[in-house]
């Protein structure tokens, strides 16, 4: 039987912050896109239920996006704990003297 290996996730080695600062802004305007639409329904001007189909539409992509990227995220901030936590076990052994 054949033996099958995980492959290991992609680690991304640019910086965070601009990730997060997408996401951020990827979300304010998927929830604009929600005030957008409620705006139309107050109108009227397309029918309740394409609204709602389009609403479903923009949240599972919003959910998606935000799935797929903070997934991303949570390995790289894994990566970053542990390698920050040794480094300050290394520090406080220092501090000590040891």
């Amino acid at each position: 039987m054949a033996e099958i290996k995980a492959k290991r996730p992609h680690i991304f080695k640019q910086q965070k912050y601009p990730i997060y600062q997408a996401l951020y802004n990827l979300n304010t305007a998927f929830q604009t896109i929600a005030f957008e639409i409620e705006r139309l329904d107050d109108y009227e001007a397309v029918p309740l239920n394409t609204l709602r189909l389009y609403r479903a539409q923009a949240e599972e992509l919003r959910a998606a996006i935000n799935h797929r990227v903070t997934g991303v995220l949570l390995t790289r901030e894994e990566r970053d704990w542990y390698r920050y936590g040794n480094t300050r076990i290394a520090q406080e052994k220092n501090l000590k003297g040891e």
